[in-house]
C-alpha cells in the first residue's frame, strides 16, 4: 500500500503507485498532464481531468475499444504463436486464468 506521509492531516492510502503519484502532484501543485489540442494551455495533475476536459471542451470522442481492434490490419500479439518463456506467453496465461478460491486457514491464537 502507498501512504501519503509528507502532508500533515492527509490520510490518503492507495494500492496503486500511479494513483499515489497523481495524489502527490495534487499536493505539490505540479500539473504534468496537458491538453494535446493546438492552442489549448489546459494542464492538470490528474490525466483523467485532462481527458474530461478534452471531451467537454473540444468535443473529443474516443474510439471504442472494439473499433480499435477491428480497424487494425495487424493481428493482436496474442494471436501469434507463443515462444516458450516469452512475455506474451505470460500475458496470455494471465488473461485466461480463472480466479481460484483462497483456502481459509484457522487463525493461530
Amino acid at each position: 500500500a502507498y501512504f501519503c506521509t509528507g502532508w500533515p492531516g492527509c490520510n490518503y492510502v492507495t494500492l496503486s503507485k500511479r494513483s499515489w503519484l497523481v495524489h502527490q502532484d495534487q499536493h505539490t501543485g505540479e500539473k504534468p498532464h496537458s491538453c494535446p489540442h493546438d492552442g489549448c494551455d489546459f494542464r492538470d495533475h490528474n490525466p483523467a481531468n485532462v481527458w474530461r476536459h478534452r471531451v467537454k471542451g473540444h468535443g473529443y470522442v474516443p474510439m471504442k475499444q472494439s473499433d480499435k481492434t477491428q480497424s487494425s490490419s495487424q493481428p493482436h500479439p496474442l494471436a501469434q504463436p507463443l515462444l516458450s518463456g516469452s512475455f506474451y506467453q505470460y500475458q496470455y496465461q494471465q488473461l485466461h486464468m480463472q480466479p481460484q478460491p483462497i483456502p481459509m486457514r484457522p487463525h493461530p491464537i
